[in-house]
């Protein structure tokens, strides 16, 4: 029979992966760009934003990582104690994930300038 705790645990493995497969493919992207900007063009403020870019996907879904790791193993004990935590641990991790996608989208603008 699958549990609530069941059901936590894989949301949260689920969004892990997610926020880091995004992060992947935004840096290899970020790289890519950068690496034919330098060949083209040569110009050099165009390599900087190509890797501020893939810092700002990998930094910030690293520490979302690191925040729904922690958030989702207190979230579990919780639930474990009292079942009307359910809700706010959902919008505990779901505010952890907000910093994955605000580096994303600050990797997405970057990439924009090139």
């Amino acid at each position: 029979m699958v549990s609530k705790k069941n059901v936590l645990q894989g949301f949260v493995i689920a969004n892990a992966l997610v926020i880091a497969i995004l992060a992947l493919l935004v840096s290899g992207v970020a790289a890519a760009e950068g690496e034919a900007a330098a060949s083209a063009l040569g110009d050099t403020a165009k390599v900087g934003i190509a890797i501020g870019a893939g810092i700002a996907a990998g930094v910030a879904s690293a520490g979302a990582g690191i925040g729904v790791g922690i958030i989702g193993a207190a979230a579990l004990g919780a639930i474990a104690e009292k079942k009307e935590m359910t809700s706010w641990s959902f919008i505990f991790i779901a505010l952890a994930e907000g910093v994955a996608f605000y580096g994303l989208i600050i990797a997405f603008i970057l990439m924009g300038k090139l």
